[in-house]
């Protein structure tokens, strides 16, 4: 008795493991990004509630201080686009212990004016819109 070919193995993922963010190219390619509830927080600008989120852990590349701290905003009654705001600080969880200044809701909810200003529509479902804030990248030490 022949025994029934074996599938490749596919990677397992938990379902805590959701990416709040992704690489450059993801979203050139119009990568669609879903914000958990679990750990985002409610601001309401203009009359309109959103969510935010910072994602909690450091990727290698923060953690080295070579890319800036960033977080992701979506509607919250009726999520479609993800703004995705790049700061041009350290992420507080850096390894080479960069000063890092933390993100206020001031800060949230001025991005989302200047995106909503720049062509941002939440409610409608598209890539994610992504929104550099001054200041650039992280410098070098």
């Amino acid at each position: 008795m022949t025994r029934p070919a074996r599938a490749e193995p596919t990677p397992m993922r938990s379902a805590g493991s959701r990416q709040l963010f992704v690489t450059l190219s993801a979203l050139r390619k119009g990568t669609r990004l879903a914000l958990p509830r679990k750990g985002s927080r409610r601001i309401v600008v203009d009359g309109v509630a959103y969510r935010w989120r910072i994602r909690r852990r450091v990727t290698y590349s923060q953690g080295m201080g070579w890319s800036p701290l960033a977080y992701a905003v979506e509607h919250a009654q009726s999520p479609g686009t993800t703004l995705v705001v790049r700061t041009g600080r350290p992420h507080p969880g850096n390894w080479i212990s960069r000063p890092a200044s933390p993100v206020l809701p001031a800060h949230v909810s001025a991005a989302v004016r200047a995106a909503r200003a720049r062509g941002w529509t939440p409610e409608a479902p598209g890539p994610p819109f992504l929104l550099d804030e001054p200041g650039g990248t992280v410098a070098s030490p």
